[in-house]
C-alpha cells in the first residue's frame, strides 16, 4: 500500500475518533438512542427525514404548494414532540460540524470546486 494512502487512512481514523468525542456527536447519539427506544415515533421521524432528503436532492428541490404544505405540517407536528425537536436539532448540529470540517479540508488543498459557484 502506498505510504501516502496509509498515512491518510490513519489521519482519517484519528479525525473520526475526534468527531466521535465532540459535543455535537455525543448529543446526536444520545438523542438518536432515545428516539430509537420509541420505534413508531422513530419511523415517523425517518419518513420525514427521507422526504426532506429526497426533496433537497431531486427535481431541483421543487415541490407543489400542496406538497410543501403537507411536508411543513408534518414537520411542525413531529417537532411539537420535544425529543423529536432535540434529535433533529442535534442532527443539524452534527451536519454543520461535518460541513465545517469538509470546508476546512477543501480550503487547505488545491481542489477546484469553482463549478459550484
Amino acid at each position: 500500500m502506498d505510504e501516502g494512502v496509509k498515512e491518510t487512512e490513519i489521519l482519517a481514523k484519528q479525525l473520526s475518533a475526534a468527531i466521535s468525542q465532540s459535543r455535537e456527536y455525543t448529543v446526536y447519539r444520545q438523542k438518536l438512542e432515545e428516539l430509537q427506544a420509541q420505534p413508531e415515533l422513530y419511523g415517523q421521524v425517518n419518513n420525514l427525514r427521507r422526504n426532506n432528503f429526497q426533496r433537497q436532492n431531486s427535481g431541483g428541490g421543487r415541490m407543489t404548494h400542496d406538497e410543501y404544505s403537507a411536508f411543513a405540517a408534518e414537520s411542525r407536528r413531529l417537532r411539537d414532540n420535544p425529543l423529536v425537536n432535540e434529535f433533529l436539532d442535534a442532527e443539524v448540529g452534527l451536519g454543520r460540524l461535518l460541513q465545517d470540517i469538509n470546508r476546512t479540508i477543501i480550503s487547505e488543498i488545491d481542489f477546484d470546486n469553482q463549478f459550484l459557484d
